[in-house]
């Protein structure tokens, strides 16, 4: 992964992707950053004659150029120049599109309520532009406070971890961060002989997952600390950033057996629809390209 050096956010108007955009300026401007803020307008598809059909396009497109001047008003306050764009179409689509236009290093979306994020995936704006997305998304719940003092990285060890574990350690290197590492064991097996000797090496895989992180985060100056817990995944995930105090927690969208693409995961799904701390979710796999 590169620097962060052009970020998308989309807005709608509402509340908390306002919130999420002035955590991003924030952020952007201490890293000079260039920052493009995206209003979708949906799509009309019923059937009105033209002069109906220009006066509803113009009436639909109004949420859309009011949360555009807001943004505008936001970045003029902080001194910042910003890229404005309105689109027309499906919002998860035209996100992932143009990210790729723009070449965005990252897209940086508001969230609204947890508990509907976990139950509509289809239907989710930011579920659905992470199950499409070819840049890391990172999900802001109004009322976080975005930093990047301590991060909290959790892993299975899979090739798509392995590309969070490297996001993770460049921005905790470049934030001077304190760097988290935690793997939560599976141990779900029989009450036998075979099964015990089965939790012993899922426990030692973890151990050695989180020391193999923690030994590359020395050799790059970071300092990193390792955890092996063992429950269900992303209940111990976010009771650990709880307990750790950290400030931003990484996952990968895909962990072991890689999910269908619209969907996250099942661990990374309900640890981004539970957390109230921003999620950085790497969804590239660029350590194969």
């Amino acid at each position: 992964m590169g620097r962060l050096e052009r970020l998308l956010v989309p807005v709608t108007g509402d509340e908390h992707s306002l919130y999420a955009l002035d955590q991003i300026l924030e952020f952007a401007a201490t890293r000079k950053c260039r920052v493009a803020v995206l209003s979708v307008v949906p799509p009309y598809t019923g059937d009105l004659g033209s002069s109906a059909l220009a006066d509803l396009k113009r009436l639909l497109r109004q949420p859309s150029e009011m949360a555009l001047a807001r943004a505008l008003e936001m970045a003029n306050a902080r001194g910042m120049d910003i890229d404005c764009l309105c689109e027309e179409g499906e919002p998860f689509e035209v996100i992932v599109d143009t990210a790729r236009r723009l070449k965005a290093d990252l897209i940086a979306m508001g969230v609204a309520d947890r508990s509907a994020l976990g139950r509509l995936v289809r239907g989710n704006v930011p579920l659905r532009t992470i199950g499409h997305s070819e840049r890391d998304v990172l999900l802001v719940p109004q009322g976080a406070v975005l930093g990047f003092r301590s991060i909290l990285l959790a892993t299975d060890g899979s090739r798509y971890c392995t590309y969070a574990a490297v996001t993770a350690l460049q921005l905790a290197r470049e934030h001077d961060a304190d760097l988290h590492v935690l793997y939560v064991a599976d141990l779900t097996f029989p009450d036998s002989a075979e099964g015990q000797l089965a939790a012993d090496m899922e426990m030692e895989h973890g151990r050695a997952v989180v020391e193999a992180i923690a030994a590359r985060a020395a050799q790059e100056g970071v300092r990193a600390r390792g955890h092996v817990t063992q429950g269900e995944a992303a209940e111990r995930i976010l009771a650990t950033a709880k307990r750790l105090g950290a400030e931003c927690l990484f996952i990968a969208s895909h962990g072991k057996g890689g999910l269908a693409r619209l969907l996250l995961g099942s661990v990374a799904e309900e640890v981004v629809a539970s957390a109230h701390i921003p999620v950085y979710v790497a969804v590239r796999d660029r350590l194969r390209r």
